[in-house]
């Protein structure tokens, strides 16, 4: 073959193959990286796994977080797992019971399962973040009493408070003589919201009693005072005989912002009933214009009855004071009764 076609027919295959090489070259976001990994910056990386590209190149999981399935999430132990940005149990966490974000409307979890516990103190006692709120409880387990909706107060006077009883001082529902003090009757059980609502609720009659919490509201004020006392029930106790308490005169007037009583006799507690069909009232405290206890024209608090001096006998909740020197009084709130 004469030289100069061979060296034509070289000259040829080098350009074919030099053509073929042009049209092998990797197109703008193309990877020669192994299959299921990506080019992160000339490096080969596995974004389902790499803390430092987790999801996406240069995207950094902080502190003690993996990555895992591209999404960076803390690293838990001790039989937690990651929800959002904490470790928890689910097998116990009322916000995240049995799975993440699910949270129990009662309050508690146990064995990945919501559960009612028997008060809104053991409730308490269990979880202080809780909020105040409604909350689904069972003062006897799997005994007779049914789980039943409750108002708990969670964060004011050391919180674990169950509301068991809503008084409207206008309505005569719950004066002095009224059968619900002193029976198993709920009113309006359902009603179990902090408002304005009368209701009696089930744990007036099912729930033991370390403690009172007393709120009367006038418009938008509400004052609050608190006491220990044990018993059995509410019940028991309204379904018992006159029981003293220590409260103090100043204390009861506290719960309104203008209240009067008359000076003397200041007898206080739960059944306070002086004979002769003058002011009594079922928890809170009376007054006498005379220095003794026999004639009182004047009572302040809950399941107010009675009187003989011009006072309302239907005003169930709130303020009462006549024949007192400084005038004629009266005044009625929205009450209630919590225990704890």
């Amino acid at each position: 073959m004469p030289a100069f076609r061979s060296q034509m027919l070289v000259t040829l295959v080098f350009a074919a193959t030099g053509c073929v090489r042009e049209e092998a070259r990797l197109s703008p976001g193309e990877s020669d990286c192994p299959e299921g990994q990506s080019d992160c910056s000339g490096a080969c990386v596995d974004t389902a796994t790499d803390p430092q590209h987790c999801g996406g190149c240069d995207a950094t999981c902080t502190g003690d977080q993996v990555c895992s399935a591209g999404m960076c999430s803390l690293q838990c132990s001790g039989g937690t797992v990651s929800c959002g940005d904490e470790c928890v149990d689910t097998d116990s966490d009322p916000n995240h019971c049995g799975n993440c974000s699910q949270p129990c409307a009662t309050g508690a979890c146990s064995q990945s399962q919501c559960t009612a516990l028997p008060s809104c103190a053991a409730l308490h006692a269990g979880n202080a973040t809780l909020p105040s709120g409604v909350y689904q409880i069972d003062p006897d387990g799997p005994g007779s009493v049914l789980p039943f909706p409750s108002y708990c107060e969670m964060e004011e006077d050391g919180g674990g408070w169950t509301l068991a009883m809503k008084i409207d001082g206008a309505l005569p529902t719950f004066v002095f003589g009224a059968a619900y003090w002193t029976d198993d009757e709920v009113l309006n059980p359902d009603a179990a919201d902090l408002d304005t609502t009368e209701a009696k609720l089930p744990s007036f009659s099912s729930m033991p009693v370390s403690a009172v919490r007393l709120g009367m509201r006038v418009m938008t004020d509400t004052r609050w005072i608190n006491f220990a006392v044990t018993a059995t029930s509410l019940r028991s106790i309204f379904a018992g005989p006159y029981l003293p308490t220590n409260v103090g005169r100043a204390q009861w007037l506290s719960l309104l912002g203008t209240a009067s009583l008359q000076d003397n006799c200041n007898q206080e507690g739960f059944n306070v009933a002086p004979p002769g069909g003058y002011s009594v009232v079922r928890l809170g405290i009376i007054g006498n214009q005379e220095l003794d206890c026999l004639s009182p024209d004047s009572r302040l608090g809950f399941g107010g009855g009675g009187g003989l001096c011009g006072e309302d006998p239907n005003n169930s909740c709130g303020n009462e004071s006549f024949c007192h020197p400084a005038g004629n009084f009266s005044s009625k709130a929205f009450g209630y009764l919590m225990i704890r």
